[in-house]
């Protein structure tokens, strides 16, 4: 008895660790995949026109209109008097589901037809095969006769796919490129999660072996590691979050000899987006590591040397946690921050711009909005906003191409809303009937905005005061806050 169990157990074994049919992992990949897929959008169907959206639109376009003339960008969009078109801010929607049941049925036909076939089985593993990918099989997709560069390239780079099953469901595919069969890719599918993991380092060593095939341009040093990941938490909740696993470095060189480069730090998750559909409920939280991009000053060979050569863009963070729930009318984005240190923009050693938010009260805050019956929010802020920039432009006054407004060219602003235990704001309509263009009302604290420059008088909005776009700017008054203007609220 006791040996016959023996037996029994080992051929049970055996039979486990068998090969999977090339078909059963088409089915699971394609079956497993596309399920997350479509439940994930029809959860993001349910937040098409969510009402918590639409007043932190709303909230977006009042203030758009009601300060179109200040040049805060260097020009104004729309000069004082002038009549100029609206374009406003809209929610974000979700595709038609039919499309995305379209785009999961082609992959499916896609995986089972030309992927996962008998014909591509290379070699077996107790749990799995490797597929052998030829050019026919990649270049089409069945609907048109594939073209024979297209096949030579492929076949050239000797296309892989490693396939592993695991408990339940569970699929592992690896995407090997090459002789060396260098790993760019790996795809995990679970039940309830798929993610797709991109190794950059990898990414390099498959550019270079399909370079080898006749071009000459000077390929990017990359290395690090990102991570997508789509799950499903409940019926009808899903979330998507991007995760930086590794430190990304990418250095590229152009043909004329200007670099480029882009270093982000690592942070699981970078950003996590989520719908709970029952709840018509989104949540999005961002967590942005120190991130610094260089690049060269002008795109045109010929312009550099003008104001210099490289600029630097150094983002010490970018952080916030946003939630809204249908029919909820006060929300919150949290922990909102520009990292623990100053961001900046230099050009070579010459600083042009700095940022420091909320530098002596913790460089976060949160905002609150409570939306009234006009559909628009009151934003209130904890502990305070307090947003200091500088801007030294006066390096690029050397080119005749650069544009610096004079209050940029060597200037420093700050912008603060404080006072009180929660200073709040709230953005008004135009009211013409009341002489009123629209402007942004203090509800309480005390909202601020002033420079360094000798001699210009601060902007003071005091609680129950109202911040208004000048119709006409007094040539005397400061370029920028003199388009300001304070006066009673509707």
């Amino acid at each position: 008895m006791r040996w016959s169990a023996v037996v029994l157990l080992g051929v049970g074994a055996v039979a486990c660790e068998r090969p999977p049919a090339p078909e059963e992992i088409a089915a699971r990949t394609a079956s497993k995949a596309s399920e997350l897929i479509r439940g994930a959008n029809e959860a993001a169907q349910s937040a098409n026109g969510a009402s918590s959206l639409s007043s932190v639109t709303a909230a977006v376009n009042a203030m758009r209109g009601s300060f179109d003339s200040v040049p805060v960008s260097g020009e104004a969009r729309c000069p004082p008097g002038a009549t100029c078109a609206t374009v406003e801010a809209r929610p974000p929607t979700a595709p038609a589901q039919q499309e995305v049941e379209s785009a999961t049925e082609k992959m499916a036909r896609f995986l089972g037809e030309r992927v996962f076939t008998k014909e591509n089985v290379e070699s077996t593993e107790p749990g799995g095969a490797v597929f052998r990918l030829e050019g026919t099989d990649l270049c089409t997709n069945g609907e048109q006769v594939p073209t024979p560069e297209c096949i030579e390239e492929v076949d050239r780079l000797e296309v892989r796919v490693r396939a592993v099953t695991g408990p339940g469901e569970a699929v592992d595919l690896y995407l090997w490129i090459g002789p060396d069969r260098r790993q760019p890719l790996v795809l995990k599918i679970r039940e309830g999660s798929l993610s797709a993991a991109v190794d950059l380092a990898e990414l390099k060593a498959v550019l270079e072996l399909a370079q080898a095939g006749g071009s000459s341009a000077a390929l990017p040093v990359m290395s690090g590691q990102l991570e997508l990941l789509l799950e499903r938490h409940g019926e009808g909740d899903y979330g998507l979050g991007l995760s930086v696993l590794k430190e990304i470095s990418i250095v590229a060189t152009d043909e004329v000899g200007a670099t480029r480069s882009f270093i982000t730090a690592a942070k699981t998750p970078v950003w996590a987006f989520r719908i709970e559909g029952p709840r018509r409920r989104i949540t999005f939280d961002l967590d942005l590591g120190v991130t610094q991009y260089t690049f060269p000053y002008a795109p045109d060979v010929s312009a550099f040397g003008r104001a210099g050569q490289q600029m630097t863009l150094h983002l010490s963070g970018l952080s916030f946690a946003f939630s809204a729930e249908e029919g909820q009318r006060d929300f919150v984005v949290a922990h909102l921050g520009l990292g623990e240190a100053q961001s900046y923009l230099t050009l070579d050693k010459h600083t042009l711009f700095t940022a420091d938010l909320n530098r002596l009260s913790g460089r976060h805050f949160d905002v609150s909005m409570e939306a009234g019956a006009d559909g628009l929010p009151a934003i209130r802020v904890l502990p305070e906003l307090d947003l200091s920039a500088g801007f030294f432009l006066r390096p690029l006054m050397v080119d005749p191409d650069a544009y610096v407004p004079s209050f940029y060219e060597d200037e420093r602003y700050r912008l603060r809303l404080s006072g009180g235990s929660a200073p709040a704001v709230k953005p008004l309509r135009p009211a013409p009937e009341k002489g009123f263009p629209g402007g942004l009302e203090v509800l309480s604290g005390e909202l601020r905005l002033e420079t360094d420059r000798a001699g210009v008088p601060p902007v003071v909005v005091k609680q129950g005061q109202c911040l208004l776009d000048r119709s006409s700017i007094d040539p005397s008054a400061h370029p920028l806050l003199g388009h300001f203007e304070v006066r009673a609220c509707p």
